[in-house]
């Protein structure tokens, strides 16, 4: 089937200018219809690395079993929690704190100890003591079984309390990173979406302009165009081609970032699909938990630090207090094995010893003053981070209504870009506008799509970050960015 197009005889456009807007206008057309339906985009950035981390194996193959893999929002935030480096030290900190709190435990049990010693030996005959076999050489036997029991250690069980509190203290410290690395991978896979559309945007636009200029130089060959418009035609396509790298750069960065922030290593490409949607107030305030289910841990740390500051004070104070212990000792001595194990060779005793400081130069009263001295910086610290929970607060909803209102007027300005290039395009075929004036329309066109598609990402980091600033779970927002994503 052949398409035959007519212009306006003098001003109109040539056959070749009139494929190259009808090509525009188709690309125009799908572009319409994939912003109504905002379908999923299936992204693989290639990851930007240096140094030994990128070494590939003897096989020549990136050693990685998750390089193919392609993740949603929910599949990547599941992989950093499980594989993030710096999350597994933090949990690996819960493991040491436990076996700090068993050693604890341990002091407070009997020790019990067993010492077994033989051998040969001699008794000096101008010693003036007793000499024993004459002088002459002589075996020796000994046996000494050793019980020790703490009965009172001021502190000591202050010790287990802050031994526990360490614990609980890295299992929110676990939180405080799992909360970060959420964040971090939420910002770095949108960013992926957002480099991947604008790059298709510019990709898709550099063909038509480069038809633009060809018919534009032939145009202006025979006559019926003017070097302006030839000159503008070539400034818009040497400046398309910069703008494309960088969007190609920073398309391969932000995979850099997230394979960084999922802990995967050796790996030269990662692929994400998700979309960027249009998420208002009234899409959130569903999804939004009460006040009484909000969880702030660092609100949570900062009372686990100030009980470990009165536990440590109490341990620290014991040293200031006698302690009591129980001693038993069960000992045998002999000269021959067959009399070592005879009850005449054996003794025992029993006991319970007291130690009393008396005086330690006033150290005591040093010692709690610097221990209450850390209580009043925790509690300074404490209304710090009231202050700033609130402020967050304020200022990160600011921030979501400034957003919300920046994208439905981006929205609006786009339908308005979109439907002015049609018309621009319908005005050029009647020669009622230059040249000049519709690649002016056109870029206006592509600029404002590349708005929206920012602004949707702005606004989904500006969410998260409400999210956090109202101790919301972020598993509740992930699951909303997530819906309607298809597997």
């Amino acid at each position: 089937m052949r398409t035959r197009i007519s212009f306006r005889s003098g001003a109109g456009l040539n056959l070749e200018l009139g494929l190259a807007l009808l090509g525009l206008i188709s690309s125009l057309s799908c572009w319409a219809v994939a912003e109504s339906n905002n379908p999923d985009v299936l992204a693989t950035a290639p990851v930007i690395k240096a140094g030994p981390a990128n070494e590939i194996n003897a096989a020549g193959q990136v050693p990685s079993a998750d390089a193919n893999k392609v993740f949603t929002i929910v599949d990547a935030v599941k992989y950093t929690l499980e594989n993030n480096p710096i999350l597994k030290q933090y949990r690996e900190a819960i493991n040491q704190a436990e076996q700090t709190h068993d050693l604890d435990r341990a002091s407070l049990l009997p020790s019990i100890s067993y010492t077994l010693k033989g051998g040969s030996a001699t008794t000096a005959t101008l010693s003036g003591n007793t000499v024993l076999f004459g002088g002459n050489v002589y075996n020796t036997y000994n046996g000494d079984l050793n019980l020790t029991q703490p009965l009172f250690v001021y502190g000591s069980l202050a010790a287990l309390r802050s031994a526990n509190d360490a614990i609980a203290l890295n299992r929110v410290n676990v939180e405080l990173q799992e909360r970060t690395l959420t964040t971090q991978v939420i910002s770095s896979f949108y960013n992926i979406v957002l480099y991947k559309k604008l790059l298709m945007f510019l990709e898709e636009q550099k063909p038509v302009v480069e038809k633009s200029v060809l018919t534009t130089q032939e145009r202006y060959r025979i006559g019926r165009s003017q070097l302006l418009d030839v000159l503008q035609a070539q400034t818009q396509l040497a400046l398309l081609q910069p703008q494309i790298e960088t969007s190609r750069g920073q398309f391969a960065a932000s995979g850099a970032q997230l394979a960084s922030v999922l802990g995967m290593s050796n790996v030269s490409q990662i692929s994400v699909k998700g979309r960027l949607r249009t998420i208002l107030m009234k899409d959130v305030k569903p999804i939004l938990s009460d006040s009484k289910q909000v969880y702030f841990p660092e609100l949570e740390q900062n009372q686990i630090q100030r009980n470990q500051v009165r536990e440590n004070k109490n341990v620290e104070m014991g040293k200031y207090w006698p302690t009591a212990y129980f001693y038993a000792n069960y000992n045998q001595n002999a000269y021959s094995q067959t009399d070592f194990f005879t009850p005449a060779a054996s003794y025992w005793n029993a006991y319970i010893g007291v130690t009393i400081p008396i005086f330690q130069g006033f150290a005591s009263k040093y010692d709690s003053a610097v221990y209450l001295s850390q209580e009043i910086q925790l509690e300074h610290t404490l209304h710090q981070l009231d202050n700033t929970i609130s402020t967050n607060q304020v200022t990160n909803k600011t921030a979501v209504e400034s957003a919300e209102a920046s994208l439905i007027s981006a929205v609006e300005a786009d339908n308005l870009a979109q439907a002015s290039l049609k018309e621009a395009i319908r005005q050029y075929k009647l020669a009622t506008i230059d040249f000049l004036q519709f690649l002016t329309i056109e870029q206006s066109a592509l600029t404002s799509k590349s708005s929206v598609e920012q602004l949707r990402y702005n606004s989904l980091v500006a969410y998260t970050n409400y999210f956090v600033s109202l101790g919301q779970p972020l598993k509740n927002w992930i699951e909303v960015l997530n819906s309607g994503v298809s597997p």
